[in-house]
């Protein structure tokens, strides 16, 4: 039986059924039957990728004023497609090719949870894009009233602002004014991330579908700038990239230490305590090493509250990507890298989470890379305070003595 209040789906779902692959409109149909609850967020997501497509509107039907300011983006646009087909193997076919004014910075906004004492995602699971790490809404006033609702002693909550995502070619994803206007580079790099999501995608695995995505945005996006930038801008793009790496892995290794300290058999209080503890360290940590973690680029990162849900949606994009890493070098052709992915995404969970590990491993910057930013050549200069893991027996009086104070270096 449909809900009444899943009425109204039925008839977006029938006015985009032009639009919509029958397997997929058929699962969604189903969803309906399947409560209130669900019915009310399905029928958020339906209606919001419904407006996106009813407002889709080809450049040459927007006036002039719009025209022109798309023009030279529209532009930029073509070449970046043009690349990803031609050298990543990355067909657009229809997508990208309409435009629509989101009025805002975000198209999208994500919830993501964590329970108090891990940095590993709660998991929501959806018909096709099977279980995912996150819960998107179309209004930001929705998530904040969902994440309020599962916030409380036992979650972490973290509500994020996305100005992309793929439909994995559903539908004729169109360029959006979140982000149309970006930086060359930060276009290139998200339209090459979202095109890989169509290019292999595995249903329930969030980890590898973003750290597969991130890489081919990260190679492809080398191969982009040497091709099409100057040599002012490769170098400076080298830089920034050497900046990431470095802070990227500055954010993991917190992980870690609070991943450690949450696996210690020691009470939920003490826990509490020394994770505070840590999260105030990692800021601090960064304060005093700022030289060598940017020189303050990541600053906005730490502008609203870190916790473990921010932390496991940051290694959802980051922690795996050596992985991918991995197999390029082994790799002849991008051609042959997709072959040995899709390999390794159709291995069964458990088998592939043993080949990934196996394969996760640093991978060396380039030697222009190297000479150009200096990458890693002062990793020892990164000092924060840590716990002594290795003094935990089983017994712990208290937090303070056993708390922050023991130097880690990076």
């Amino acid at each position: 039986m449909i809900p009444v209040i899943s009425l109204t789906l039925v008839i977006l779902l029938y006015r985009m059924e032009v639009y919509m692959r029958p397997a997929l409109h058929i699962s969604l149909l189903l969803l309906l039957a399947s409560g209130c609850a669900q019915s009310s967020y399905y029928y958020q997501a339906v209606s919001g990728q419904a407006r996106l497509i009813f407002s889709q509107q080809a450049v040459e039907d927007l006036d002039a004023v719009s025209a022109d300011q798309l023009e030279g983006r529209l532009v930029h646009v073509e070449q970046i497609l043009g690349f990803s087909k031609s050298n990543l193997l990355l067909p657009s076919g229809k997508r990208y090719t309409k435009y629509v004014d989101v009025e805002g910075d975000f198209v999208l906004w994500n919830v993501v949870a964590a329970e108090e004492f891990s940095t590993e995602p709660e998991r929501w699971c959806f018909p096709v894009a099977g279980c995912v790490s996150y819960r998107g809404y179309f209004a930001r006033s929705n998530a904040m009233k969902f994440a309020k609702q599962i916030q409380g002693a036992s979650l972490d909550v973290q509500v994020n602002g996305v100005a992309a995502y793929s439909t994995l070619g559903w539908f004729n994803d169109p360029l959006l004014s979140s982000f149309l206007f970006w930086p060359k580079p930060a276009l290139a790099g998200l339209l090459i991330h979202e095109l890989a999501h169509s290019k292999l995608y595995v249903s329930g695995d969030s980890s590898f579908n973003e750290a597969f995505a991130s890489f081919v945005e990260q190679e492809g996006l080398r191969q982009f700038m040497r091709m099409h930038a100057n040599v002012e801008q490769q170098r400076n793009w080298v830089l920034r990239k050497a900046q990431r790496f470095r802070f990227h892995d500055y954010l993991l290794n917190w992980k870690s230490e609070l991943q450690l300290l949450y696996n210690q058999p020691i009470s939920a209080s003490a826990k509490r305590l020394l994770k505070h503890q840590l999260i105030e360290e990692v800021k601090s940590c960064y304060r005093r090493n700022i030289d060598e973690l940017g020189g303050g680029v990541f600053d906005g990162y730490f502008s609203t509250p870190l916790n473990n849900a921010r932390l496991a949606l940051f290694a959802a994009y980051n922690a795996q990507i050596g992985v991918f890493e991995s197999l390029f070098r082994q790799a002849n052709s991008w051609s042959e890298f997709y072959v040995l992915a899709k390999q390794l995404a159709d291995m069964p969970q458990t088998q592939r989470a043993i080949r990934m590990a196996a394969l996760l491993e640093p991978a060396p910057l380039s030697k222009i890379e190297v000479t150009n930013a200096s990458y890693g050549q002062n990793s020892d200069k990164i000092q924060c305070n840590t716990l002594s893991y290795h003094s935990f027996d089983g017994e712990f009086s208290g937090a303070k003595d056993n708390g922050v104070g023991s130097g880690g270096y990076w």
